[in-house]
């Protein structure tokens, strides 16, 4: 990597820091799946289970997702 390399990349990482400032900060827990709200969208069913930071600040968003029959996991280039 070089200096111009480098030049390039701290803007963007200088804003990834700060949108995860952002973020709330997520306490430790659990989370039961059947309380967890649904979305439908077609045949699938989407559920969000936490959208925050960790406690050093990092973005972390994670959702389950159920696919409706027939449908493939793969996801084109």
């Amino acid at each position: 990597m070089t200096r111009r390399d480098l030049n390039l990349l701290l803007p963007f990482l200088a804003s990834a820091a700060a949108m995860a400032q952002d973020k709330k900060k997520q306490p430790s827990g659990t989370f039961k799946f059947e309380e967890l709200p649904v979305k439908v969208g077609g045949e699938n069913r989407t559920r969000a289970v936490l959208n925050g930071a960790t406690h050093k600040g990092s973005a972390v968003e994670i959702h389950l997702t159920e696919l409706g029959p027939g449908m493939s996991t793969a996801r084109s280039p």
